[in-house]
């Protein structure tokens, strides 16, 4: 009788059991156990950039992107473009225009459109250039396109003794540098111009920069002369005619505030010899340049679409190509 009733018991126990999932231990939870190895990574998410990842623009290929792909998060739109010369300039006193006669006009006229003073001081209103249409007080007048505003200038001077090697004598070079730059302003022709739309659709998608389809920045320009005297038995010889032997190069520089990362340069050497002569258009890093434009391209169009400006400090300058 005993045996049935433990039997009966038990039995109950199991079914019991089933149905609540007792595991007859109702004590207090243990300790929790080590975490275990780590999942597989994930999908790459979006860079977080806000534009939703990149995008080609055509232009950016002569502006540092090789394919013309980019994404906000760019160094073409989050950098700042070196200039040559010093960090600051010596401050003029009073804003001036860098051409006497007239800034770059026709030459620019397939991809710009024109910009007066008004125009200029309305994007800059700290400029307050003096109004009018000729003369030495005038800034510049109507119908100009690319406008070079001169704000600082500089100078610096440089001596180095160069040793004697298989082809040169030992020689003492001389090196004067004289820098000008400011602000530069144009309006892209949004008509004539698939760049201008193109700037246009990249502002709005990453916002950088003055709103197309003004073009807004700074200019650095730089005459580089390098004047050499030859040495023997440690002493100068002299130089019949310094000029002969002179090397002058020239870059004139922007970097604009829609792409403050890049700065493009037109840069023009006269050296020694014909054959030395050169001028490109080129990126510069600030050490060194990357051409864009070589000499043979700049010289097959040279009357067709690029003007010439002339200053009082920087010499001739195909600067409508800096496009």
């Amino acid at each position: 009788m005993r045996l049935r009733n433990l039997f009966m018991i038990l039995l109950l126990c199991m079914t019991v059991g089933v149905f609540s999932a007792c595991t007859g231990d109702d004590g207090a939870t243990g300790p929790q156990g080590p975490p275990g190895p780590a999942g597989p990574a994930g999908e790459p998410g979006d860079d977080g950039d806000g534009s939703g990842g990149t995008a080609f623009y055509s232009f950016l290929k002569a502006w540092g992107s090789p394919t013309g792909e980019i994404a906000c998060s760019s160094p073409l739109l989050t950098g700042s473009g070196p200039l040559p010369g010093p960090d600051t300039l010596a401050k003029l006193s009073a804003p001036s225009p860098t051409v006497e006669a007239a800034h770059v006009v026709a030459a620019c006229a397939n991809i710009l459109s024109s910009i007066s003073a008004a125009d200029v001081n309305q994007l800059d209103d700290a400029l307050d250039l003096p109004d009018g249409t000729g003369g030495t007080t005038a800034a510049f007048t109507a119908g100009e396109a690319l406008v070079f505003i001169k704000t600082g200038k500089g100078q610096e001077v440089s001596r180095e003794q160069v040793p004697s090697s298989e082809f040169n004598q030992a020689r003492q070079v001389t090196t004067t540098k004289t820098f000008v730059g400011g602000k530069v302003f144009a309006d892209m022709d949004a008509g004539e111009s698939d760049q201008a739309l193109e700037r246009l659709d990249l502002y709005s998608e990453c916002g950088v920069g003055t709103a197309p389809t003004n073009l807004v920045g700074t200019w650095r320009a730089v005459t580089i002369v390098e004047d050499p005297v030859p040495y023997v038995d440690g002493l100068p010889q002299d130089v019949s005619d310094a000029a002969a032997v002179r090397t002058t190069t020239l870059k004139v520089c922007a970097n604009f505030d829609s792409l403050p990362g890049v700065t493009k340069c037109y840069v023009n050497v006269n050296a020694p010899g014909t054959a030395n002569d050169s001028e490109q258009i080129a990126i510069y890093d600030g050490m060194n340049l990357h051409t864009v434009v070589s000499d043979t391209m700049l010289g097959a169009d040279a009357t067709a679409d690029v003007s010439f400006i002339t200053t009082t400090d920087v010499a001739s300058a195909r600067l409508c190509r800096i496009f």
